[in-house]
């Protein structure tokens, strides 16, 4: 007999202002995502990139692509998930957690991935 458990990963990087560079302290953070997808193997996964709403929206629009992409190659290149499995889009500034224009805004330059799974455990007698 078996009862179902949900799980859910997310993976969150962020980034300096104008730049798509994954900072080291985010590798392991990616590393986990990669071991869901592994011993997942039919998963598949979008990458999300945002921006801030600094700049003009074609620049961010661009840049949030850039980012999602970058965190895609880490993905394949570092962790060996397939490519096929990966998608990567550009949401620019669509999708702002913080609305205002100071320092604060830093948390909308950011990617955001998310899995959510449902597994059979079997149930103790």
């Amino acid at each position: 007999m078996f009862s179902e458990e949900s799980d859910r990963v997310e993976l969150l990087v962020n980034f300096d202002n104008n730049k798509a560079v994954i900072k080291a302290q985010y590798i392991p953070e990616i590393q986990k995502m990669a071991e869901v997808l592994k011993n997942y193997p039919e998963l598949s996964l979008v990458i999300e990139g945002h921006t801030s709403k600094v700049g003009s929206s074609a620049y961010n629009q661009k840049i949030s692509q850039q980012r999602a992409e970058a965190v895609v190659d880490v993905l394949v290149n570092k962790f060996n998930i397939a490519s096929d499995r990966l998608s990567a889009v550009g949401y620019g500034e669509e999708r702002l957690i913080d609305l205002g224009d100071t320092a604060a805004h830093a948390v909308n330059r950011r990617i955001e991935a998310k899995v959510e799974l449902t597994k059979k455990v079997p149930v103790a007698r």
